[in-house]
């Protein structure tokens, strides 16, 4: 407001990875952490921790609706769903290799799977995975680019996949 700049409002975890406005609420994913931070955007107070079990590596996180949010598991390959508002966990829904971007379309979760591999560097084929938050459950899986990283609703309400390639031959 008035063309100023607030910087260092709050200092946050290791490796924050992405914030994302929800109702009432920022969310903020913390990679090496493994949790996810709910923030009250009027005095950048964190109002609730969201921790998950070492190693998960969440990535992204979206919120679906007024208290539900999903965040995916990058190294778990799951989305882990959870109460924003009372900050408790609500499961695990398994999608793809290696989850990173989500977006929310018509009460649907669509998640990118990387197919990044941990063990050998490689990249299987990427998807993206439609879930269905109410049920738990993986509607469609879509085969795509390699290496679906993100991905944005555009206003004619299609999605649009970002596909990064393997960052050496394949772009």
């Amino acid at each position: 407001a008035g063309d100023s700049v607030v910087q260092n409002v709050l200092t946050l975890g290791l490796v924050p990875n992405r914030i994302r406005a929800a109702a009432g609420a920022l969310l903020i994913v913390h990679s090496v952490s493994d949790n996810v931070w709910v923030v009250d955007p009027a005095t950048f107070s964190v109002t609730r921790t969201i921790a998950f079990p070492d190693g998960d590596n969440p990535w992204d996180v979206v919120a679906v609706n007024d208290t539900l949010a999903a965040a995916t598991m990058l190294v778990a390959n799951n989305v882990a769903l959870m109460n924003y508002a009372t900050g408790d966990t609500l499961g695990r829904i398994p999608v793809g290799k290696s989850p990173e971007g989500l977006v929310v379309l018509n009460g649907n979760l669509w998640v990118a799977n990387t197919g990044f591999d941990f063990n050998t560097f490689l990249y299987d084929p990427g998807t993206v995975s439609v879930v269905e938050p109410s049920t738990g459950t993986v509607a469609a899986t879509i085969p795509v680019g390699t290496n679906p990283q993100a991905l944005a609703q555009a206003p004619d309400g299609t999605v649009h996949v970002l596909c990064t390639g393997n960052f050496a031959d394949q772009f």
